[in-house]
C-alpha cells in the first residue's frame, strides 16, 4: 500500500506542476501575437487570487508540491495579466 501511495503523490505532483503550465502557454501567445483581446483580466485576476491562496496554504502547511505548484501558477499568470494589460 505505501508504494501505490508513493506512486500517487508522485504521479499527482507532475500533474498540479504540469497543470500550471497552462498560464506561460497563454503568456507565450499574448507576448508573440502581441494581442490579449479575447482574454479575460478578470478571470486571471480571480485566478491570481486562489493561487496566492493555496501558495499561502502550502507554506502554512509546508507542502513542496503545493509551494512549488502554485508559486509557478502565480507567476505564470501574474505574467498573463501584464501581457492582457500591455497588449489589450
Amino acid at each position: 500500500m505505501k508504494t501505490k501511495n508513493k506512486l500517487l503523490e508522485s504521479y499527482m505532483s507532475w500533474t498540479v506542476v504540469l497543470g500550471q503550465s497552462m498560464h506561460f502557454i497563454q503568456a507565450w501567445k499574448i507576448y508573440t501575437t502581441k494581442s490579449a483581446t479575447d482574454v479575460s483580466l478578470t478571470a486571471y485576476i480571480i485566478c491570481m487570487l486562489l493561487l496566492a491562496h493555496w501558495l499561502g496554504y502550502g507554506i502554512l502547511i509546508k507542502n513542496k508540491v503545493l509551494i512549488i505548484a502554485e508559486g509557478l501558477g502565480l507567476i505564470g499568470s501574474i505574467s498573463v495579466a501584464i501581457g492582457i494589460l500591455i497588449y489589450r
